[in-house]
């Protein structure tokens, strides 16, 4: 890698950050994600829907320890029973709805399992954040991510697949 480079906008779905909390299976890819970005090649951020995603303790408690790890926080689109008062989530145009139904009615057509809303939300969070990469292990996203290419250009990837694209 050169000096000079551009920093990547990598968004991490809440399951990667609860793999390194739990220090889970896959803790090591984690670690690698965070040592990428504390050599400023990446910068990394989260949805507000982690609060949604970590209600209780303990994981409610290391939410405090995103600002260490060098993780911020963007908004989703604002949603009752999911948005915090005070949060960063916004108003959207509904734009959001009709896309949601068009991913739904794809995947209903390909006979696969719908992202949750909380999920959905994320992409979109990320979307309006103009992120560069979405990060997740989750098998309903990544099944649907050509879908959400399509429809937004956002790209959903598994952190392992973003770390061989990545040339790491």
């Amino acid at each position: 890698m050169t000096d000079e480079h551009r920093i990547i906008r990598v968004t991490l779905d809440t399951n990667i950050l609860q793999e390194l909390w739990r220090n889970q299976d896959k803790v090591e890819m984690v670690t690698k994600l965070l040592a990428l970005a504390d050599t400023g090649y990446l910068d990394l951020a989260v949805t507000t829907r982690i609060d949604y995603d970590t209600p209780n303790q303990p994981l409610s408690e290391r939410l405090t320890d995103m600002p260490q790890l060098g993780i911020r926080i963007v908004g989703s689109p604002l949603r009752l029973g999911y948005s915090r008062y005070g949060s960063e989530d916004m108003l959207t145009d509904g734009s959001y709805g009709d896309v949601q139904d068009d991913i739904e009615t794809a995947l209903r057509v390909r006979s696969l399992k719908k992202p949750e809303t909380a999920d959905l939300d994320r992409i979109f969070g990320h979307h309006i954040a103009e992120r560069d990469v979405f990060l997740s292990w989750d098998r309903a996203m990544l099944r649907a991510a050509d879908l959400f290419h399509n429809k937004l250009a956002v790209r959903i990837k598994s952190p392992e697949d973003f770390i061989v694209d990545f040339g790491e």
